[in-house]
Formats: C-alpha cells, structure tokens, sequence
C-alpha cells in the first residue's frame, strides 16, 4: 500500500518526488518561509515552515521543506504550539534583522509586533539562498559560508568580488532581506574593462555565447534581457534550473534578435 499523508484532517495524495511544503502549496495550505525557493534544494535554515508530525505515542516539530511527501505521515500545520514556536523564530529573525521590511511584514502577520532579544541589526538571515542558487543553478560557485557560531557569514573569497561571479544577479534576486548585492560589485568590476571586451551576461551563465555588452550592464534598456525575462517569468538565470532545454530556448530568443547593438 503507497503511503498517504494526512493534513489537518485532510488525505492527500502525495507526488513522487516532492517535499511536503509543495504539497502544502498544491492545496492551498500556506505556512510562512524565507528560505525556500522551488529552484534548489531544501535546507530548512529559516525554521519558519514548522508543521506537527503527529506520529504514534507523541508527534515533533519538523520543517515542511525538508520531509519527503512520499514517506507519509499525520500533520497540523496551526496546532497552537506551531504558531508558539513559528512566533519565537520569527523574534529571533526579527532581533538579528529589524530594519529588513519582509521580515517585519512576516513578523506582523504572524501577530509579532516587536522582538524580546537583543538586536544584531544584521541584513543576512543566513538562509543561504545565494549561495545554493549560484552552486546549484548558476554553478558559478562563488559564495561560501565562512566561520562558525555567531560568526558565521556568507562571503566570497577573501570577502572581494571573485572572478567566478558572473553578474546574472541569481543571488540578489531570491534574497528574501535584500542583503547581497554581488551583482552591483560584479558590474563595477566589468565596467573597467574596455569596451570592446564587456561580455553581455548572459554569454558568461552560456545563453548567449560570445555576446558582448553595449548597455554598460543597464540590463533594463536591453531588449535582449527583456525577451529573455519575459520567457522566463523571473531572472534569466534562475530559470537556468530547467536544463538543457532553457538554455536551447533562451539561446534562441538572443541569437534571432541580436539586439545587444553589438553585431553578434
């Protein structure tokens, strides 16, 4: 017999290779996150999408993003000690990052209002979001995290703007408290090259091989950019997870237009 979850109250069939947080998703059941993205990998570091396992002679907290679906199992998702706890996480992101908005937004809707722990006032969460978009779908590989405990940060290599960061701006757009700007850094670096040896971003990530930038990395005035982004509804880089076959299309789209003012 498959196994089946059941979720506050509810059967539910899982798919064959999801998490139960895309479960959660596909029906409709909502539990807040900051570090999931659909794009890589669960690593359950923001501890916010907490739900009730409920297993024989007791139950336990555990990360939706992180528990197969295929295995099954009982869950609630709005039991009263998933809202207690999924408020002192909430605190405690809120204490070490008070000035970034979706956090205090997330805090508010979670009946959070102010937080009892000493203020770090930090930008980074430590969700690692960036890191594992630019190991996992970019595969530029040029984040890292560094040191331990309270001194854990995420960096890049001697903390400088490394030669693997491409400027595809992957990192800075799932960032969920707007803390990494390594795009802004990588374009600086690339403007002081000549001219005539920009290469257009999208030829560093392999889309559009051998394109050069005209635009001084303005990616908004790029028509090449823009049909890029409309194909892929978000960063083109982000949509690079889907293979072979994003990249097929995306080179497509540049190659017939050509739009980079730059005769390639």
């Amino acid at each position: 017999m498959e196994p089946h979850l059941v979720i506050d109250g509810r059967r539910i069939d899982p798919g064959s290779d999801e998490f139960l947080l895309g479960v959660l998703d596909r029906n409709g059941i909502h539990v807040p996150r900051l570090c999931h993205h659909p794009a890589v990998r669960p690593y359950g570091a923001c501890r916010l999408c907490l739900v009730e396992s409920v297993r024989p002679g007791g139950s336990k907290l555990v990360t939706a993003c992180t528990v197969p679906a295929r295995e099954g199992g009982t869950f609630l998702t709005d039991t009263a000690r998933v809202r207690r706890m999924r408020r002192l996480v909430i605190e405690l992101h809120l204490a070490r990052c008070p000035g970034s908005a979706a956090i205090r937004d997330l805090a508010r809707s979670l009946g959070v209002r102010a937080s009892r722990f000493r203020q770090v006032h930090d930008t980074c969460i430590l969700c690692g979001l960036c890191e594992r978009v630019c190991r996992e779908v970019v595969g530029a590989n040029a984040l890292c995290y560094e040191g331990r405990g309270s001194r854990r940060v995420i960096t890049s290599s001697f903390d400088e703007v490394p030669d693997e960061c491409i400027a595809c701006g992957a990192c800075s757009h799932v960032c969920p408290t707007d803390a990494i700007h390594m795009r802004e850094a990588a374009v600086q670096a690339l403007l002081a090259l000549p001219g005539s040896e920009r290469p257009c971003r999208h030829a560093l990530t392999g889309i559009y091989p051998g394109a050069l930038c005209s635009h001084s990395y303005q990616c908004d005035t790029c028509e090449v950019d823009q049909r890029l982004h409309d194909a892929a509804g978000t960063n083109p880089a982000m949509a690079l997870a889907g293979g072979e076959a994003a990249r097929a299309l995306f080179a497509h789209l540049a190659v017939t237009r050509g739009a980079h003012g730059d005769g390639t």
